[in-house]
C-alpha cells in the first residue's frame, strides 16, 4: 500500500501494537496469562514446551527456525496489555464508532485488522455499513505480494 501512496493507518489499542514493552504497568486485571511469563508465551504459540531456566524444547514437527536469532526476535514481537483494555461489547462498540467516525474524516480507507485489532474491525465494519463497502475479504496469512489486492479502489 504505500508503494501506491495511499495512506496507512495503524489502529490497534493504547500503548501495543508498535509499543511493545513500555515502561507502562501491565494490566494483571484483564491480562491474558501467557503474557506473563515468557515460558507461557513460548508453549501458547506451540513452537514446543519452555521450562525455564531450560532452554526452550522445540517441537519436532514445529517449522519455527531453531535459531538464538529467532528466539530473540519471536520475543521481540510479543506485545503485552499495557494499561487497561476494557474487554466489554461497550468498548468494542465504542472503538467500532470511533474508527467509523474517523473514516468519515480521512476519506475512503482498506481496513486491514489482525490478532486481538481484529474485534475492532469487525465493530467498525458493523457501525458503518453505509460508508465501508467490502471488495474482498483475505485473510493475511494468504497474502504473498501486492497483487493479490488489485481491484480494491
Amino acid at each position: 500500500m504505500p508503494r501506491r501512496e495511499w495512506p496507512e493507518y495503524i489502529i490497534d489499542q493504547p500503548r501495543r501494537g508498535r509499543a511493545g514493552y513500555t515502561m507502562s504497568k501491565i494490566d494483571t486485571r484483564n491480562a491474558i496469562p501467557t503474557i506473563l511469563k515468557v515460558s507461557a508465551v513460548w508453549d501458547a504459540f506451540r513452537n514446543g514446551i519452555w521450562k525455564q531456566p531450560e532452554n526452550p524444547y522445540f517441537f519436532p514437527t514445529t517449522q519455527f527456525p531453531k535459531t538464538p536469532y529467532a528466539v530473540d526476535q519471536f520475543f521481540r514481537q510479543q506485545a503485552p496489555d499495557n494499561g487497561e483494555e476494557p474487554r466489554t461489547d461497550e468498548q468494542r462498540a465504542f472503538m467500532g464508532k470511533t474508527m467509523a467516525k474517523l473514516l468519515e474524516e480521512t476519506g475512503p480507507a482498506i481496513l486491514i485488522t489482525h490478532s486481538n485489532s481484529g474485534q475492532y474491525g469487525w465493530a467498525t465494519a458493523l457501525e458503518a455499513v453505509e460508508t465501508i463497502q467490502t471488495k474482498k475479504f483475505i485473510p493475511v496469512r494468504t497474502i504473498n505480494s501486492i497483487h493479490q489486492m488489485n481491484g480494491l479502489p
